[in-house]
């Protein structure tokens, strides 16, 4: 069953109200909210982009350390 959670739009600092379609705990799409008075349900392209952002392959999920010199690119998870 898909699920409809009213939010608020984080990405920039303009706070958009969002839609978001959540479907078995997981992002299915995201719009502009129809109520929000100041984008009448516009939602500009980072928030449009918000599933893309959550779900990117190359994502930080926990803290990481640089291992070696700056150039090596190296980095271990830490706690």
């Amino acid at each position: 069953m898909e699920q409809i959670i009213k939010s608020v739009c984080r990405i920039c600092s303009a706070g958009c109200g969002i839609n978001v379609y959540v479907k078995d705990g997981a992002i299915v799409k995201v719009e502009g909210m129809q109520e929000d008075p100041r984008t009448l349900g516009g939602l500009c392209p980072k928030g449009l982009a918000a599933k893309q952002l959550v779900y990117a392959p190359d994502r930080l999920k926990y803290p990481m350390k640089r291992v070696g010199g700056k150039d090596g690119g190296e980095f271990v998870r830490i706690t």
